[in-house]
C-alpha cells in the first residue's frame, strides 16, 4: 500500500544512545484502508545483551482505534468534527529467538510477522495483517544493522492507531457498541442530555471541546439544534463547507 517504506534491504541507520553499547531507530508511516486509515510508528532499539552469543527480538504491537466523526450543524452547509476513542489499546508481543533465522530474507521475514495476527481478535487481526508488510521490512532491517553493530538484545516496537472514519447515519445505526457487562464497565459520569450514564466501553462517548462528555448520539442529536455546550452553553466550532 501507500505510504513511506522502510528500507527492506539496506542497513537501518542505528542512532547511539547516551548509554554505551545501544542504539534506536524510528520511523512514522500512514496507509490508507477500508474505513479510514491507519497511522503507526515504528521504533527499533539494540544492545549488546546479557547473552552475547545469543540473538533474541522481541516484537511488540500496541494497537487502538480512533473515530473521526463529522455531525450536521444549525449553520447551512456546516458541520462539528469530533474524535473520540472507541477501545482500550491492545498489546501483541512476538518473542523470537533466532531473529538471525526468522529475519534473514524478506519471506522469512513477512512469514514471521505474520504470526502476531493468529491470536488477535477479527477486527484487530484484519488491522494487523495490514502492518505485517512494514513489521517485517522493519524487524529485518533492525536485525542486520544490529548484527553490524555486534548486537544481540532487539526490540521493535509498533504504535499503531487505526482511525474509523464514519458519518451521523453510522452514529445513528451503531451508537451502542456491544451489551457489556455494567458490573465491569468504567463509568464516565452521566449525559446531561438523556440523563443516563456514560459507560466507556458500551457507548461512544464523545469530549466537547469545553471537556464536558456526552453519548455520542445525544450530543449529535443536540448540537444540530442549538450550537452550544448542554452543561457550561459555551458556543461549539463549526465549520463550514467552502
Amino acid at each position: 500500500m501507500g505510504g513511506p517504506q522502510v528500507p527492506p534491504l539496506d542497513l537501518l541507520p542505528l542512532v547511539p544512545s547516551p548509554s554505551i553499547g545501544m542504539a534506536s531507530s524510528h520511523s512514522h508511516h500512514r496507509l490508507p484502508w477500508k474505513h479510514g486509515e491507519l497511522v503507526f510508528c515504528l521504533k527499533s532499539e539494540t544492545s549488546v545483551g546479557a547473552d552475547v552469543g545469543r540473538p533474541h527480538m522481541l516484537v511488540e504491537v500496541t494497537l487502538s482505534f480512533f473515530m473521526k466523526f463529522a455531525i450536521p450543524s444549525p449553520v447551512e452547509g456546516g458541520f462539528y468534527r469530533f474524535g473520540c476513542h472507541i477501545t482500550p489499546r491492545e498489546r501483541y508481543m512476538l518473542p523470537v529467538d533466532n531473529p538471525s533465522l526468522c529475519f534473514s530474507t524478506p519471506d522469512a521475514s513477512a512469514k514471521t510477522a505474520a504470526m502476531l495476527v493468529p491470536d488477535a481478535k477479527p477486527r484487530l487481526g484484519e488491522i494487523l495483517r495490514l502492518l505485517v508488510p512494514d513489521i517485517s521490512r522493519f524487524a529485518h532491517a533492525t536485525m542486520k544493522s544490529a548484527e553490524s553493530q555486534g548486537h544481540t538484545a532487539m526490540k521493535v516496537s509498533v504504535e499503531a492507531v487505526a482511525i474509523v472514519k464514519v458519518n451521523f447515519d453510522m452514529v445513528e445505526k451503531y451508537w451502542r457498541l456491544r451489551p457489556g457487562d455494567d458490573d465491569e464497565e468504567e463509568s464516565l459520569g452521566t449525559c446531561a442530555v438523556c440523563l443516563g450514564e456514560i459507560r466507556k466501553e458500551r457507548f461512544w462517548p464523545a469530549r466537547l471541546a469545553c471537556s464536558h462528555t456526552f453519548h455520542l448520539r445525544c450530543i449529535a442529536l443536540w448540537l444540530q439544534r442549538q450550537n452550544s455546550c448542554p452543561l457550561c452553553r459555551s458556543e461549539q466550532h463549526i465549520i463550514v463547507d467552502a
